[in-house]
């Protein structure tokens, strides 16, 4: 996976958590993404990136490729029935290592 992709990963979890712990709902906090990517793309513009419309043009371009992508999610439960059920048939040492997690066993 390259840096990019593991960095949006990474923001892509971090806005879904704020928008499920927002107190919005689905719906209103999809409108803010939107929101927030035009915002974005002015920003980009007013630093120097392009126009306005071209920067606006390709931010949409760029959220219907988001669209495009597959994405699962998983929602944990406080007692993690619904995280062991997804990772039933995962290692769960190799993907941790994976992640760069390092695990210390007590003995």
């Amino acid at each position: 996976m390259s840096d990019a992709k593991a960095k949006i990963g990474l923001f892509v979890d971090q806005l879904v958590q704020q928008a499920m712990n927002s107190g919005l709902t689905w719906d209103e906090a999809v409108a803010g993404f939107g929101l927030a990517a035009k915002a974005t793309a002015v920003a980009a513009a007013q630093a120097g990136d392009g126009s306005a419309e071209n920067c606006e043009a390709h931010a949409r371009k760029r959220f219907e490729e988001g669209f495009a992508q597959n994405v699962s999610v998983i929602m944990a439960r406080s007692d993690l029935t619904q995280l062991r059920e997804a990772y039933a048939d995962v290692d769960a040492s190799a993907m941790l290592e994976n992640c760069n997690v390092k695990i210390a066993l007590r003995h």
